[in-house]
């Protein structure tokens, strides 16, 4: 979504995920947006996190010689969940959460 952002006034992007949302709901579909945190204006930040139904973050972080990868689901509406951080990796099989 970042290079929407860029050259878009902040109205016609709350209008643009808004349409998008309705859309979905609509039609019964899952969009998954990636946005990157810190490059947007914190006020689109705040738009999208309003208007979506879930969030997903997802963090890489250094410690000692090695790259952890984390993800937490930070909202998602009409679920309860925890707000901690899950280390997880990237397999052949796929996605392994790590407890």
């Amino acid at each position: 979504m970042t290079p929407i952002f860029f050259e878009t006034s902040r109205k016609e992007i709350y209008k643009f995920l808004e349409e998008l949302r309705e859309f979905a709901h609509r039609n019964k579909q899952v969009w998954i947006l990636e946005m990157n945190s810190g490059i947007e204006e914190p006020q689109v930040e705040m738009m999208v996190k309003a208007i979506v139904d879930g969030i997903i973050e997802l963090k890489l972080m250094e410690e000692g010689k090695t790259l952890k990868r984390y993800l937490r689901v930070y909202g998602m509406r009409r679920t309860a969940h925890k707000l901690d951080w899950v280390e997880y990796s990237i397999t052949s099989s796929g996605i392994k959460l790590i407890k």
